[in-house]
C-alpha cells in the first residue's frame, strides 16, 4: 500500500508548488484588491520559504501581512483549499520531500532532525503531518528513496 503512494510521489514535480485559483471567483465580504494583495503576499511567503519558521501562526502571519486573521484564514481556505494549519504543514512537508529527493545526505537524518529542518515544533507533529500529506510514514519514504538508483 505505501509502495503505491511512494511511486505516486516520485512522479510528482521536484519543486513544491501551490495551485492558485483565479481571483474572479472571489470571496464575499472581502474587497477584490485586498484578496489580490494578500495572494501576492502569500506567494512571496511561499517563494521565500518563510513557512519554515517554527513560530508561524495565523496571528503572526496576518500581522506581518497587515490584515486581520479572519480574512487571511478565509483566503487560504478559498484559494489553497485547506485550513491554515494544513496549509503550513503541507508546505513544510512538500519542502522536506523535495529535499529528500535531491539531497542524499538528508536521507540519513533522523525524523527529529528533519522536523527541525522543516520548522516543526516537535517530531510527532512532523511525522503526523508527513503521514497526512504523503499517506506514508517518513521512514518508509526514506527507505524507498534509498532503493532508487541514482
Amino acid at each position: 500500500m505505501f509502495k503505491q503512494k511512494f511511486d505516486a510521489h516520485m512522479k510528482k514535480s521536484q519543486v513544491p508548488t501551490v495551485a492558485i485559483k483565479t481571483i474572479k471567483k472571489g470571496i464575499p465580504d472581502i474587497n477584490e484588491d485586498t484578496v489580490a494583495l494578500l495572494l501576492k503576499q502569500l506567494e512571496k511567503f511561499e517563494r521565500d520559504k518563510k513557512f519554515l519558521k517554527k513560530d508561524v501562526t495565523l496571528g503572526t502571519l496576518s500581522n506581518a501581512f497587515g490584515c486581520n486573521s479572519k480574512y487571511l484564514s478565509q483566503i487560504i481556505y478559498h484559494y489553497r483549499e485547506k485550513n491554515f494549519t494544513k496549509y503550513i504543514n503541507d508546505l513544510k512537508v512538500d519542502y522536506i520531500v523535495s529535499l529528500l529527493k535531491t539531497d542524499k545526505m538528508l536521507r540519513n537524518y533522523t525524523n527529529t532532525a528533519l522536523a527541525e529542518e522543516a520548522g516543526f515544533s516537535s517530531t510527532q507533529r512532523f511525522t503526523n503531518a508527513f503521514r497526512s500529506n504523503t499517506e506514508m510514514p517518513p521512514t518508509f519514504f526514506i527507505e524507498e528513496l534509498k532503493k532508487v538508483p541514482s
